[in-house]
């Protein structure tokens, strides 16, 4: 049986009262009538159970109202209580945005009372930098249920700020459709700090990776320095090595040459003793030869060429015998030119066998200079044949002489000029480690021919002159002599 509602209870209430007048009216009009009395009767009894069920009903819709109405009550203290101690703040706007609830947490997180977040507009606490931004937001939630969400900083009346996340949703009926929206809001102070907190120790990681890179940067060109110097160093002494085992071969060397000097000293003193004394015997005959003829006759020059060359090999033995104790050379005012002429003179047969054809270029008034004659004439006739040597086909030997001013760094006591010969050939030249070694005793290029003595020899001439001799030699481009002599002091 469907519950009885208030309207209908008075209805019932109604019909019995107007049943029991009729009853009273029916009753006074025939008193005698015992029959519709008790009809009556019934029918009063029967509205009277009715309404008795009525009142019952009612009674009973009352207490499941009442009961309806407690757990209503206390859902919405259960709501209340869970909306002020909720750890977050929370906040409940109307469809004008207004706000109609906030919680404990949020009027703390405010610094305010909640009663003075009630009725407040929520864009009125958003700043006015983000306010754009929050219209967009209550656009996008009329328009879909979403959560949407907000990072901005909201400031109160008493001009307190704080930065905080809004997440906001509907708050829909079934029959009634959009009642508002449920805010959330958190506080981000101590994100914000966290967030700033590692900023700064990013920065201060950044920093301190920029030093440490510097000074990685730093040691690692120190490194490279230390690198380079111990490789220089390494480097040096290899090169120190190789300089002391080429100076150790060089000392190995000269000790060979010097027993060799010795060995051959010693024989060459007693094949140049025996040689002198079957020279000077020709010698006698040429000379007595020589005395028979007379200066017209055709047998005289001949003989007089042989004799003054058996007198210069004497003195050429002179200077085998001594040649490990050097004479000093017998310098003497000496014009070079009659020099070069006989060397050129007495060097012509041997130049001719070789194909070789002597030009002169002599400068005119060359000056004099102090010159041992016989050993300047040995030089040139000893550079004549080397040169001679170095064309086994043949060719030209050019001889030059000539004055020529001195570079500054060679300039010395004995003045800024010197006169240079030149003897140069078109042979096969000489490399650098050939020249290197040419004015050493025993050094040759000639096989089984000579002993390596010619330009030593010269070598020691001239650096007993005061002058020097040089090189200049390319392989294939021939070789040139230059023999420097000082100018003769006036």
């Amino acid at each position: 049986m469907n519950p009885a509602t208030a309207e209908d209870l008075y209805q019932e209430v109604q019909y019995a009262r107007e049943s029991l007048e009729g009853l009273h009216q029916r009753a006074g009009s025939f008193p005698t009538d015992t029959k519709l009395l008790d009809e009556a009767l019934g029918e009063l009894s029967s509205a009277l159970e009715e309404l008795q069920v009525s009142v019952e009903e009612m009674r009973q819709y009352s207490e499941k109202l009442l009961a309806g109405r407690q757990e209503i009550d206390a859902e919405r203290r259960r709501y209340r209580e869970l909306l002020e101690f909720a750890p977050a703040g929370y906040l409940v706007t109307d469809t004008f945005h207004n706000i109609r609830e906030a919680n404990r947490m949020v009027a703390d997180l405010f610094h305010t009372s909640q009663d003075y977040l009630v009725g407040e507009p929520l864009a009125a606490l958003i700043c006015e930098d983000d306010r754009e931004s929050f219209r967009e937001l209550l656009t996008r939630l009329s328009k879909q249920d979403s959560v949407e969400k907000l990072s901005t900083r909201v400031v109160v009346a008493s001009g307190f700020s704080l930065p905080v996340v809004l997440r906001a949703s509907q708050i829909r009926d079934g029959r009634r459709g959009l009642l508002g929206l449920r805010w959330w809001v958190q506080d981000t102070t101590e994100r914000k700090q966290m967030e700033e907190a590692l900023c700064a120790a990013r920065d201060e990681l950044e920093k301190k990776v920029r030093e440490r890179t510097a000074e990685l940067v730093s040691a690692k060109e120190v490194l490279r320095t230390e690198v380079r110097e111990r490789k220089r160093i390494e480097n040096k002494l290899s090169e120190s090595e190789e300089q002391l085992r080429c100076f150790g071969n060089e000392l190995e060397q000269q000790r060979i040459n010097s027993n060799r000097l010795v060995f051959a000293s010693e024989m060459v003193a007693a094949i140049a003793h025996k040689f002198t004394n079957s020279l000077q015997i020709a010698l006698g005959f040429a000379e007595d030869l020589l005395s028979r003829t007379e200066p017209a006759d055709n047998d005289h020059q001949p003989l007089t060429m042989i004799a003054n060359q058996m007198l210069r090999c004497k003195d050429l033995l002179k200077d085998v015998l001594h040649f490990t104790h050097p004479n000093q050379s017998k310098l003497a005012l000496s014009s070079v030119e009659p020099v070069i002429c006989n060397a050129v003179k007495l060097a012509h047969r041997y130049l001719e066998t070789s194909m070789v054809t002597a030009e002169l270029d002599l400068q005119s008034d060359l000056p004099q200079i102090n010159a041992d004659c016989n050993q300047l004439q040995q030089m040139l006739i000893n550079l004549f044949y080397n040169a001679a040597d170095a064309m086994p086909r043949g060719g030209t030997l050019t001889i030059r002489a000539s004055t020529n001013r001195v570079d500054s760094a060679d300039t010395d006591e004995n003045g800024s000029h010197e006169l240079t010969i030149a003897v140069c050939d078109a042979g096969v030249g000489m490399d650098c480690e050939t020249r290197s070694k040419i004015f050493q005793p025993f050094f040759s290029t000639k096989e089984k021919k000579g002993m390596g003595l010619g330009l030593y020899i010269c070598d020691r001439i001239m650096k007993a002159h005061g002058g020097k001799i040089t090189v200049a030699s390319m392989p294939g481009t021939g070789s040139t002599f230059f023999l420097h002599f000082p100018l003769a002091q006036e």
